[in-house]
């Protein structure tokens, strides 16, 4: 996993066509009492996209920026074990260095809309302490999902404006490439709090894995010591802006999600759309380990996802 060629996949199609199915990202989410940052860099080959998402809890105020662009303006790192993804146009850019061996992260950007944002968040960890979660999934024959996520400590220095903010936080990794179908469809959850100076955080996600019993990226972590946690299932009663509840076929896991604010991306191009829905929230509940102790997760900050792409 320190270098991957998914080009070279078994798949019998041209190494072209297999080039325009591959869908790759890093995404990042930061967690503080205050404040939630949201940072992806996304290529799907044929749309691709830098996103900074800014939302502050308390005073349930948010700042957003957003750029489609070629996918030769983008590149995103060729491994799963860190590496280095870049945006750059003009004066803007947006680039995440991780090293996984060396404990080591930072993510540089300087991007301007209607506001201009720049800032540094840095993370030093130790895989040992903060385990992290690494899997392969299948979609189908020979199509496979890669994915890559650690929660550790990090810190952020954010401007704004004129406005600087210096906290210390929670920080989720997500490293993913895999060949998804033209449709591709999920929901996702992430959620972090501090007990006792100590990291708790969640990840959820159901999507078009096959035998999600035995394959899935779902996980509890609690002090950096990751728990396996079975498939779930999002329910929407009231739609994306009501109460989410996200549970599995065991009772394990009774988890509510209530969004904050609207975060949504919708756009149609005839043979490629996007819908997408990912809004800060909170998450409350409980979820039973396989050994039977029940964690509580009590308002934790977190964001969800409800993700469609025909491209």
């Amino acid at each position: 996993f320190v270098e991957n060629n998914l080009i070279d996949a078994p798949l019998n199609l041209p190494k072209p066509v297999k080039y325009l199915m591959l869908r790759e990202w890093q995404a990042f989410q930061y967690i503080s009492e205050k404040l939630f940052v949201f940072i992806a860099l996304y290529d799907t080959k044929k749309i691709s996209l830098v996103k900074l998402y800014i939302h502050f809890p308390i005073e349930n105020k948010t700042y957003s920026y957003l750029k489609k662009i070629p996918s030769t303006k983008i590149s995103v790192s060729n491994t799963i074990a860190g590496g280095t993804s870049i945006y750059k146009e003009g004066e803007s850019y947006c680039q995440a260095y991780i090293n996984y061996f060396q404990n080591k992260l930072k993510i540089d950007f300087n991007l301007k809309a209607d506001d201009k944002f720049s800032g540094t968040l840095k993370a030093d960890f130790n895989l040992k302490q903060f385990e992290p979660s690494v899997v392969v999934m299948p979609l189908s024959k020979n199509r496979w999902i890669y994915s890559t996520k650690t929660l550790t400590p990090a810190k952020l220095i954010l401007h704004i404006n004129k406005q600087s903010i210096l906290t210390e936080g929670h920080l989720f990794t997500d490293d993913h490439k895999g060949f998804y179908p033209y449709i591709t469809k999920y929901d996702w959850l992430t959620a972090a709090s501090t007990q006792k100076d100590k990291i708790w955080g969640i990840n959820l996600t159901d999507n078009q894995v096959q035998d999600q019993d035995s394959y899935n990226e779902n996980a509890l972590w609690l002090d950096g010591q990751k728990h396996y946690l079975p498939p779930v299932k999002f329910h929407r009663p009231e739609g994306v802006d009501g109460v989410w509840i996200i549970k599995d076929k065991k009772d394990r896991i009774r988890l509510s999600f209530h969004p904050q604010k609207r975060n949504a991306i919708h756009e149609n191009y005839i043979l490629a759309a996007s819908k997408y829905e990912g809004p800060p929230g909170i998450v409350s509940g409980t979820v039973r380990l396989e050994g039977g102790d029940t964690v509580e997760l009590d308002k934790w900050q977190g964001m969800g996802e409800q993700f469609y792409l025909r491209a």
